[in-house]
């Protein structure tokens, strides 16, 4: 009897560890458990933030409101982000267009794409002005190449003439924004 009993009632369930890894630092982001539940670890996240790193798993971007300055956005423009990323940028410039205008956006990784609008889309979310953001000094070269070369064939009728560089304040709460050049250009 004893034994049917115990066969009738439902097995344990032990209590689950998360991953343990080895050293002091995990590897892979799969072992950054805090970094899956920022809303858990919001001490955690501030901590790492204020020292001016990046979460890993989260997205800070750089200089919005320069870009946003030059291009002043407004409602009915169209536009297009060629570097739609996490959508930190696209996020505000669908803001600024309060629901009139649309603002295309592209990106290299299709898949990071597919989760950039979903993304959007649950926040509920032109004159010809592209105001590109360089992270290296490579990129920064081809692109002051190409606005020079198009500048001289008459696309653009204006490009800037000096880099727009990051905020000291800025540096020191996203250390990747140290490297980062805005160059824009006007279409003609």
């Amino acid at each position: 009897m004893e034994n049917q009993a115990n066969i009738n009632q439902e097995p344990e369930k032990k209590h689950k560890r998360r991953v343990r890894y080895k050293g002091t630092h995990p590897r892979s982001y799969k072992e950054k458990y805090k970094e899956h539940n920022p809303e858990k670890y919001a001490d955690t996240i501030e901590k790492v933030m204020s020292k001016g790193s990046t979460p890993a798993g989260m997205h800070i971007p750089i200089m919005v409101e320069e870009i946003m300055d030059f291009l002043q956005i407004e409602p009915g423009q169209k536009g297009l982000d060629a570097t739609l990323g996490y959508g930190g940028h696209t996020s505000e410039m669908l803001r600024r267009l309060n629901g009139q205008g649309h603002l295309y956006a592209m990106d290299v990784d299709p898949i990071e794409s597919v989760k950039t609008k979903a993304r959007l889309e649950a926040k509920g979310y032109g004159e010809d002005k592209v105001a590109i953001l360089t992270f290296h000094s490579g990129e920064d070269r081809m692109v002051k190449k190409s606005f020079k070369h198009f500048y001289k064939e008459g696309v653009y009728c204006e490009v800037a003439t000096d880099v727009i560089r990051p905020s000291a304040d800025e540096c020191r709460r996203n250390g990747r924004a140290r490297s980062t050049k805005m160059r824009w250009a006007i279409k003609a």
